[in-house]
């Protein structure tokens, strides 16, 4: 996958996450209940998913890394032909802490004007709505 504007090396995935939870040993119980799943597993989760949209979303996007020299990161960018920018950051955790937010945050700074917005995907067992 490409790397976001602040450079470095492109992040590269095993696209089968099947493969990857075998490899990983993972049995059929933790995938079920997705509780405890490694966070590359989650990752490599939304990555196909991400991909999969690619292919039949009539606004077409770029889907890409972002990481700053310093390492902080967005783990994916959809960048479409207006230069607009959201970033995707994706955590294997039930709860979440501002920490978790820094990257949308170095974002919007370094792009002000193309950052739309910042979406967080966790693994959480319940969901309330307001």
């Amino acid at each position: 996958m490409p790397h976001g504007a602040a450079g470095g090396s492109p992040k590269l995935f095993l696209s089968d996450y099947g493969l990857m939870a075998h490899l990983q040993g993972l049995g059929e119980t933790a995938l079920k209940t997705g509780l405890g799943l490694p966070g590359d597993l989650v990752e490599v989760f939304v990555f196909a998913e991400l991909a999969k949209h690619q292919s039949w979303a009539e606004q077409r996007t770029t889907l890409m890394h972002w990481r700053t020299s310093t390492g902080v990161e967005v783990d994916f960018v959809l960048e479409n032909r207006r230069n607009e920018l959201i970033g995707i950051e994706v955590k294997a955790a039930a709860t979440l802490t501002s920490k978790d937010f820094n990257g949308f945050r170095h974002l919007r700074e370094t792009s002000p004007k193309q950052f739309k917005r910042g979406i967080l995907f966790y693994t959480v067992n319940s969901c309330a709505v307001r």
